[in-house]
């Protein structure tokens, strides 16, 4: 047997602090089964290194070579990145669901079909703003598609296509204003 496995077991029996004897009765063997052990006239089987390893409260790979497994996880940590698409799936999908109702409600119940079709600009929005919020970046969020939005519907419904081209300079304002207080 080897020598580095000869002093592991005598050192791990040592530091338990069990005699020969003691460990022999533990593990339900003879006094000079253990003596034969330490001196590497014989080696333990495998029921007696699971025993060992048990008794002393180590891997076998620690008793054998001095290694021990890496420990497994506690709680396995979340992937972030599925989450996170996860959320943007179900935002996308939300906003796909209320889009429809609210275009049909509008389009039926009022007759705005026509300006009622700017509801579907929510479809890119939601999952831009989820994964905004969700990766604390306001960069991800589909601002310009908020802004051709509201560019739209106010130029359909109060026909004020002139001002309002005003609100395209609002989109390097908000990028600029997010790189400004990033760097803060």
């Amino acid at each position: 047997m080897d020598t580095e496995i000869i002093q592991r077991l005598c050192k791990l029996r040592k530091e338990h602090g069990y005699s020969q004897e003691q460990l022999a009765d533990a593990l339900g063997i003879s006094r000079q089964a253990v003596s034969k052990w330490e001196r590497g006239e014989a080696s333990p089987d495998t029921d007696n290194l699971i025993a060992l390893a048990r008794l002393y409260g180590v891997t076998v790979d620690e008793v054998l070579f001095n290694k021990s497994l890496p420990e497994p996880a506690a709680q396995a940590k979340p992937d972030c990145r599925r989450c996170r698409t996860e959320a943007s799936g179900a935002a996308a999908g939300i906003a796909v669901m209320l889009s429809c109702i609210a275009y049909c409600i509008m389009g039926g119940v009022w007759g705005l079909w026509h300006p009622g079709w700017i509801v579907f600009f929510a479809i890119p929005v939601a999952p831009t703003l989820t994964e905004a919020i969700v990766k604390k970046d306001p960069n991800k969020f589909a601002y310009p598609v908020i802004v051709v939005a509201a560019y739209l519907l106010s130029g359909f419904l109060a026909d004020l296509w002139h001002p309002m081209w005003a609100l395209f300079l609002t989109i390097p304002v908000y990028y600029i204003a997010i790189d400004f207080f990033k760097k803060r």
